[in-house]
């Protein structure tokens, strides 16, 4: 209905390297606009510009249940094919689709394994869209 993609724009801080020990490095970002309506919480295929480039990757919208009970959404972006500090940059997300909602893994060992699939899915959406 918008005639584009739902975007927002953050600032890129320090989180507490989860994502980096998983294999799956995060940009974690801190909402702009406090009064931003963020979309629901789970995983999307979506791009994002940071320091002028655009880039594909998966957004996490959610408060992390398989590792906190409760706590603030956080929104987490993983830049496919990505290796370089952005720390405090701004990027700005656009998110293309939902792939799945939030859900709390028993393991580490099982949240990867949904991880990797959730790439998969992910590549596969953002693929259509760039041919």
């Amino acid at each position: 209905m918008l005639g584009r993609h739902y975007s927002f724009k953050g600032t890129i801080v320090h989180g507490d390297g989860r994502g980096r020990k998983l294999g799956f490095p995060t940009a974690n970002l801190s909402v702009d606009n406090p009064d931003k309506l963020i979309p629901a919480k789970g995983i999307y295929a979506a791009e994002c510009v940071v320091e002028n480039e655009k880039h594909f990757g998966l957004l996490s919208l959610g408060s992390r249940p398989t590792f906190h009970k409760e706590g603030e959404i956080i929104p987490e972006f993983y830049i496919f094919d990505f290796d370089r500090d952005i720390y405090d940059a701004v990027m700005q997300v656009n998110l293309v689709e939902k792939i799945r909602d939030e859900e709390k893994f028993s393991s580490v060992d099982e949240l990867i394994i949904r991880m990797k699939k959730d790439e998969k899915v992910g590549r596969r959406i953002l693929n259509k869209q760039i041919n």
